[in-house]
């Protein structure tokens, strides 16, 4: 695994040339098939689907803190006036 996030460094730093990373995949469909306000949709349906393992694991820290400690109680309280 280290060897692969090395790779990828020396690529993005431009020693090395992976020529499976440069390729481009582009589908195209015609206007008929997929409306504008259908497509803007599908692509907010796909960024919620890639966010959510994302943030997930970070508001359920942020909760848990929140829960065991007193301290952020008390700070969100001094800041509401």
């Amino acid at each position: 695994m280290g060897a692969f996030i090395f790779l990828l460094g020396c690529f993005l730093l431009g020693r090395i040339r992976l020529r499976f990373l440069m390729r481009e995949l582009r589908i195209s469909l015609p206007i008929q098939v997929i409306q504008p306000k259908l497509g803007s949709v599908l692509v907010g349906i796909v960024f919620a689907a890639g966010w959510t393992p994302c943030i997930g694991p970070i508001l359920l820290s942020e909760k848990e803190t929140s829960v065991l400690t007193d301290k952020i109680c008390l700070i969100n309280s001094s800041i509401q006036i």
